[in-house]
């Protein structure tokens, strides 16, 4: 970034880590509340002007594609880009029509809407100054929050600042909303001078910003209005760490309103670093009792926040009786002389975990040196053995880490550049995710994404709905009940807070490529599996799949526990196989898969035979009885000439006309293997 003696070290531009977070459960209806959605007002908190980069909008949905427009109503200039699934849009903004300055109100917001949910980051990549956050749609928005911020670094001489401030901003997302500030340290707004801990007020319509600055810390700063706005908060640049001696860094995140924050939160040290990690609890309320592994507690007000540090061996528990926000910060790279910089990291509270998170790194760029990529995972340990890290268990060497005086476990993997998943077969399996990258004197981090249920708002036991993201039953947790007759939170309550009512399923495609199918039948077959998935993933139903081709032995694609329905990697497995010929086999091929398919436990099981039933050697009925006995349900689904077809043959494999298909409906299939067996 920039070294303490204010010489400017290199030229980095940040790009980002995006971070695509998908429910399980499928729930795609507006409402429900986590970092997805559909409209989002934003806007950038100040930055140094080095080399006047403009901020950037990075836009990933988890639709195939969908339109999205932005709009910045400073100038009236429109765009209408579209996302992709898998891929990062990377929308360059007017920087003075988007940025704030100064300590004023302005009309800097960013308007974005689309017609599929989606997620963005905002990037703001300047002169050795670059720093992220993480946006949140408009229907999660609150009317109370809490600046978080960092201490103040001073004497740093550089485009008029002397001590360089601390900042928050506030979006109008209503006309007439009425935002009401009580500020922490003394402040001038507007050419008016305000002290700490009075209250001033400032109307903001739908569109219009404010930013307040101040050359103390304003962390604890709370802010409150009369109709939900949108909050970010940082400094323009500090150094963090180490007696504020070294390189420093732009900080920002878009805070949660106080209504989602928690009162539980586990925490694990970032890779690499020796010199341990910075800590901020930010309290909402009044005699606030807060307590941390080794530590003595300590009582906050609202307002007030608890700063420490944790040696980059400790993994924290956290807990409160009153809601609290978490920071975490990466320390200076001077700290420990890794190739690193700070930045600004929230840790949402157990409660607002997911069971499935997608995401994507993309390189920063610095001449001479490499970017390492990291994810920290934090899980209770009975569900270490479901965990999924881009369709795959993890490695057995993974070292994990008890976190003191709870049942999770934590540990750091690094990881490629590029597109990853982390999943659970349990969809009320949930866990914490963390991605953060470093290279010389610059890094970024960000939560994996999360819930935003309003867990601390005053709450009225409601009718479950399936993964809602709602408090139904009011006891602090989200979604953590299947539909099994099980009280799986162990309240005494059963099926009372639903997260799926589909269980885990496992599916077996068994595909015939002799030579009385014919290439063109082959490749037909092979399209339907492919599409079967996407089928599975439209219902929000993460499928474990097996993939077997046989003529006249029967060969292993994919083994079962490698790849869920909706890991991007699979259609591509699936439609590149090739077809040998050779005579058929199809008892074979029912055995084999029976044998050698590894199930999960408790899951559906299912196996899909796709073949044209004709069949001159073995008994593949018999085989078919005994995967049936082994409590696997069959289907086929017709290929080949159409007047090379046995129906009857295929009826016997499947045991029951009811579950033969053809190739023209490949959800028809996907649909009835879940309503069968694993969604009530």
């Amino acid at each position: 970034m920039h070294a303490s003696n204010g010489r400017v070290m290199l030229w980095t531009v940040l790009v980002s880590t995006l971070l695509l977070t998908i429910s399980t459960g499928g729930a795609e209806a507006q409402g429900v509340r986590d970092n997805r959605g559909t409209e989002f007002i934003l806007t950038f908190t100040e930055n140094f002007q080095r080399d006047r980069n403009p901020p950037r909008l990075f836009i990933t949905t988890q639709s195939a594609t969908t339109d999205v427009t932005i709009t910045l109503p400073a100038t009236g200039y429109t765009t209408t880009v579209t996302a992709t699934n898998g891929q990062v849009t990377d929308v360059a903004l007017d920087r003075t029509a988007v940025e704030l300055r100064g300590s004023q109100k302005s009309d800097k917001a960013i308007h974005v809407t689309s017609d599929e949910e989606i997620v963005i980051y905002g990037v703001f990549a300047e002169l050795a100054s670059s720093d992220a956050y993480l946006a949140l749609p408009t229907d999660v928005l609150g009317t109370e929050y809490f600046a978080a911020c960092a201490t103040v670094r001073r004497s740093w001489a550089e485009e008029g600042f002397t001590d360089l401030p601390s900042e928050f901003g506030v979006v109008g997302v209503y006309d007439g909303t009425t935002v009401t500030i009580n500020p922490t340290q003394a402040v001038t707004f507007g050419g008016s001078s305000y002290p700490a801990g009075q209250d001033f007020t400032v109307s903001l319509d739908r569109f219009e910003t404010l930013q307040v600055q101040s050359t103390e810390d304003l962390t604890g700063s709370r802010i409150t209005s009369s109709h939900p706005v949108s909050v970010l908060s940082g400094n323009l640049f500090t150094v963090v760490g180490n007696n504020q001696q070294g390189s420093g860094d732009h900080i920002v995140e878009m805070i949660p309103p106080v209504d989602t924050w928690g009162k539980e939160f586990v925490t694990a040290p970032l890779a690499k670093r020796t010199a341990g990690d910075i800590f901020r609890i930010v309290a909402a309320r009044d005699n606030t009792q807060v307590t941390v592994t080794g530590r003595t507690p300590r009582n906050l007000n609202a307002g007030e926040f608890w700063e420490f540090e944790a040696d980059s061996n400790e993994y924290l528990h956290v807990t409160s009786d009153e809601p609290v926000l978490l920071a975490q910060y990466s320390k200076t790279a001077s700290a420990d002389n890794t190739d690193t910089d700070p930045f600004l990291l929230i840790i949402p509270p157990v409660a607002q975990f997911e069971a499935d998170y997608t995401f994507s790194t993309i390189d920063l760029l610095v001449t001479g040196t490499s970017t390492t990529h990291h994810v920290n995972l934090v899980i209770q340990s009975a569900d270490i053995a479901g965990l999924l890290f881009d369709g795959q268990p993890l490695p057995g060497s993974t070292v994990w880490h008890p976190v003191p005086g709870t049942n999770y476990e934590a540990t750091d993997l690094t990881i490629s550049a590029g597109t990853h998943t982390a999943s659970h077969a349990s969809p009320i399996a949930t866990f914490g995710l963390f991605s953060y990258g470093y290279t010389l004197l610059e890094a970024y981090g960000y939560p994996g994404g999360l819930r935003l249920a309003q867990i601390s708002a005053p709450c009225t036991t409601t009718q479950t709905v399936t993964n809602d993201r709602v408090d139904n039953d009011c006891d602090g947790r989200v979604d953590e009940e299947l539909l099994d007759g099980i009280d799986n939170d162990g309240d005494g309550l059963i099926d009372e807070d639903l997260a799926s009512v589909c269980g885990a399923t496992d599916v077996v495609f068994v595909i015939d490529r002799s030579s009385s199918i014919g290439m063109s039948n082959f490749n037909l077959a092979k399209e339907f599996v492919a599409e079967a998935l996407q089928c599975f993933n439209d219902r929000g139903v993460q499928v474990g799949i097996g993939y077997i081709l046989y003529d006249c032995v029967p060969e292993k694609i994919i083994s079962l526990g490698t790849y869920t329905s909706d890991n991007a990697v699979l259609p591509g497995i699936i439609l590149n196989q090739m077809q040998y010929g050779g005579r058929k086999r199809t008892y074979l091929a029912i055995r084999y898969m029976k044998d050698t398919s590894d199930f999960r436990n408790g899951a559906a099981r299912a196996a899909v035979i796709l073949t044209n039933g004709v069949q001159t050697t073995g008994d593949q009925v018999a085989e078919a009885d005994l995967a049936r006995t082994a409590g696997i349900e069959l289907y086929s689904v017709a290929i080949g000439r159409s007047n090379f077809v046995d129906s009857i043959a295929l009826d016997d494999i499947a045991g029951s006309a009811t579950n033969v298909f053809d190739t023209s409906d490949p959800c028809a299939l996907a649909n009835r293997i879940l309503d069968d067996l694993s969604c009530t």
